[in-house]
């Protein structure tokens, strides 16, 4: 993500450079004829120009800021309730399937748990598009693709290839549409694609935020490591070869005793966690290896995000945001300019040396 964003500010700067848009917003952009009907009446004087113009009062600001950052919030609640509410439907769900006396409901109960939450979802993610067409649709649409890619690249390697796939496959739709179907578009000037850059910074942050959570829990590495470092028949010699491992699946399973369901049930069953036998003074609670491999686990993380982020760094301090052609030729024309400035300046104080001659100034050239 860091070299992507990183390569894209030299193609902005290159681009900006050839459409001549270098400082154009600046120059050029002029006030809305709403804002400047809105805020005639307070004006303040301009320290650029010394020219009086209509100004936002900063309480006005505060106040549309505010909205702003309250509906923000609120949309995101809004995602992570629909999210949690599918998982809460999910383990009711759950439940209510494998109780049921439909016989093939009960055999694939963790099938139709799976596909009736997936149809929740995909009902969500629909109503939601609705709202997504009307707020810049292709650049959600690629902001969207961009944090796939990069937030679940651990749980999905593949998503990058595939998303390279689809993009080369619709640039060349969309520039047939472009020559064959569409009349030309008007083009708009802008020197950079505005707010979403900012957007894609922080979808960079987050993925390595969340794949270091994807890493330290969902993999068996941590695990692994902590079982052969303190618990395996290594624990004294440290990490050696395999044998280290021996009894590592026999320590990640705890027993559960059959008896507790009723219904005659008898024996005991295996299941993936860390917890005490039901024989012990404290059945069924978390034991201490449980507690290793959690603070092993948030160390893991805490120190990749630390090592991650301080690659992001130096990888961006390393790649500069313009090409070294680039920087020459705007220092080439910089300097043009001052001669051309000089001379023009020198010319003018040629003809007024000529035009007073009797009273020539010795500071003139």
């Amino acid at each position: 993500a860091t070299v992507f964003l990183e390569f894209w500010k030299r193609r902005r700067a290159v681009l900006t450079y050839d459409w001549d848009l270098i400082d154009w917003e600046d120059e050029e952009e002029e006030l809305r004829p709403q804002f400047e009907a809105k805020y005639s009446k307070l004006e303040r004087v301009n320290p650029i120009t010394g020219k009086p113009e209509p100004f936002q009062p900063f309480s006005d600001k505060l106040s549309r800021l505010m909205v702003s950052v309250s509906g923000i919030f609120f949309m995101i609640s809004l995602v992570l309730t629909a999210v949690f509410a599918v998982v809460v439907y999910r383990l009711v769900a759950m439940e209510q399937f494998a109780s049921l006396n439909w016989h093939f409901i009960k055999k694939y109960w963790q099938f139709a748990t799976s596909g009736t939450g997936v149809c929740i979802n995909f009902m969500i993610i629909m109503s939601l598009n609705v709202v997504y067409e009307k707020v810049a649709y292709l650049l959600t649409n690629l902001v969207i693709q961009f944090g796939f890619t990069t937030i679940f690249v651990a749980a999905f390697p593949l998503a990058p290839l595939l998303a390279l796939l689809n993009n080369i496959i619709e640039i060349r739709l969309d520039a047939y549409k472009f020559v064959t179907q569409w009349r030309r578009p008007m083009p708009a000037r802008a020197t950079d694609i505005g707010i979403w850059y900012g957007i894609l910074e922080g979808i960079g942050v987050l993925a390595v935020i969340t794949n270091a959570f994807v890493i330290a829990i969902t993999s068996d590495y941590i695990p692994r490591f902590v079982y052969a470092f303190k618990y395996g028949p290594c624990q004294d010699e440290g990490y050696r070869h395999e044998k280290c491992l021996r009894g590592y699946v026999n320590s990640s399973l705890s027993v559960f005793d059959l008896s507790e369901l009723g219904d005659g049930y008898t024996g005991y069953c295996r299941y993936r966690d860390y917890r005490a036998p039901p024989w012990s003074s404290t059945p069924y609670e978390f034991t201490l290896q449980f507690w290793h491999v959690l603070a092993a686990r948030l160390a893991f993380i805490i120190v990749f995000e630390h090592l991650v982020f301080g690659i992001k760094s130096f990888i961006a301090y390393l790649i500069p945001d313009m090409p070294k052609d680039l920087c020459d030729r705007m220092r080439r024309e910089k300097y043009l300019v001052q001669e051309m400035m000089y001379e023009a300046e020198l010319e003018h104080l040629q003809r007024e040396r000529k035009k007073n001659g009797k009273h020539y100034n010795h500071e003139w050239p």
